[in-house]
């Protein structure tokens, strides 16, 4: 049973009247989080909390979160220890270094199975406790109870909680192991190594965005300026990717002519704006669901072409395989009477017949010649049956 408890301790100006006097954000450091009990196998959590927490508070328009590089060098020029700064003296110290108005640290505690974090906030100005959050869990639901220090953290300092604190998280808390544990080896200057990680935690969520960022920037350091191009080419097309997929699930569907209309009607007419914000919503990758879909499904192929010519990566391309097939599965149902339907099912076809499915291709090109006669590629369906055919030995 988890347990939430937020404590706010009041002062003569809180921070959120203190934040109310300017139209800036308020300037947030997190400090890496002390690991009570030093359990090595937790030791990634002392980066991993700090990097979720900063990247959850930095969602909103009230805060500033100091990047962690600064943090980093600070660390590295003073000479402080990497693990998490318990002494209050020492962490304002940090803070007023990196110019924050409030520092937030912590700790955690693992024991019977369960995780105990706690975190506090510093006023770098006064040193005065602005507030303290809480929570205890299981192990295997440390993002849930990451969020809840974030929501409490938000509430402390009387901000609205923004939406998409999951956003930016791994599926998957051995992949996020992968990665922060790389992220340190990666900070101690050890990019070989960091690489490795990465790859690992690349490999247990393909949908998870850091690893790859940190195998571009690995690259960057390690002079291999061509495995970095390769990974940003590829990190791009994945960007691309999650943009589809997010237009896909938003409901209702808004087509670029109804954005720019109803822009318009707010009093917004900045084309360059405009312009910017339909592409961050994939608004120009198909007038309906089903032509978004199909252009997914290019996206998706084009990046497990790309893994195999680059780094013969064939999980992500395995990964991109599967996700085309479940694209054009589901469209099944939710296109059914779309036109563009047979296009979809094409894609499939593809994926399935130049991975040998020989029995698979068959179905798919029958599904297509009997339901779609007049499909624009009939000619290719039935090069790829009779070809099917030859291979099965019929």
């Amino acid at each position: 049973m988890k347990i939430f408890r937020l404590f706010l301790f009041l002062t003569t100006v809180s921070v959120m009247s203190a934040a109310g006097l300017t139209a800036e954000p308020l300037r947030i450091s997190v400090l890496y989080f002390h690991n009570t009990a030093e359990s090595e196998p937790l030791n990634w959590l002392e980066k991993g909390l700090a990097d979720m927490l900063l990247t959850d508070l930095s969602l909103s328009k009230d805060i500033m979160g100091i990047e962690r590089e600064q943090l980093e060098k600070i660390i590295a020029e003073q000479k402080f220890s990497l693990s998490g700064v318990t002494d209050d003296n020492q962490s304002i110290e940090i803070g007023k270094l990196l110019a924050a108005e409030i520092l937030l640290t912590g700790s955690f505690l693992e024991s019977g199975g369960l995780l105990r974090i706690d975190c506090k906030l510093l006023d770098t100005e006064t040193g005065e406790l602005r507030g303290a959050v809480k929570t205890e869990g299981s192990i295997s639901g440390v993002f849930s109870l990451e969020s809840e220090i974030a929501i409490g953290v938000f509430s402390a300092l009387g901000f609205e909680i923004p939406e998409g604190l999951e956003s930016s998280k791994s599926a998957s808390v051995t992949a996020a192991e992968s990665y922060y544990r790389g992220l340190d080896l990666f900070d101690m200057g050890e990019y070989d190594r960091a690489v490795e990680y990465y790859r690992q935690a690349a490999l247990e969520d393909p949908q998870y965005e850091k690893p790859r960022a940190g195998l571009e920037e690995s690259y960057k350091f390690l002079k291999d300026f061509r495995k970095m191009r390769y990974q940003r080419e590829i990190n791009k097309l994945l960007a691309d990717a999650e943009i589809l997929r997010s237009r896909l699930d938003t409901e209702p569907w808004l087509t670029y002519a109804e954005f720019i209309m109803n822009a318009y009607r707010s009093g917004t007419t900045d084309n360059e704006e405009l312009t910017r914000q339909a592409e961050a919503l994939g608004l120009f990758s198909g007038e309906n669901p089903a032509t978004c879909a199909w252009n997914l499904q290019n996206i998706l192929q084009e990046t497990a072409d790309l893994s195999l010519e680059y780094f013969n990566d064939e999980e992500l391309a395995d990964y991109a395989y599967r996700e085309i097939v479940s694209i054009a599965r589901d469209a099944r149902t939710r296109y059914k009477d779309d036109a563009f339907l047979p296009e979809l099912i094409y894609q499939e076809l593809l994926v399935t017949f130049y991975r040998d499915k020989w029995e698979e291709s068959l179905v798919l090109c029958e599904e297509l010649m009997l339901n779609y006669p007049e499909y624009r590629m009939m000619w290719a369906v039935e090069d790829f049956y009779e070809s099917s055919l030859e291979n099965l030995g019929q």
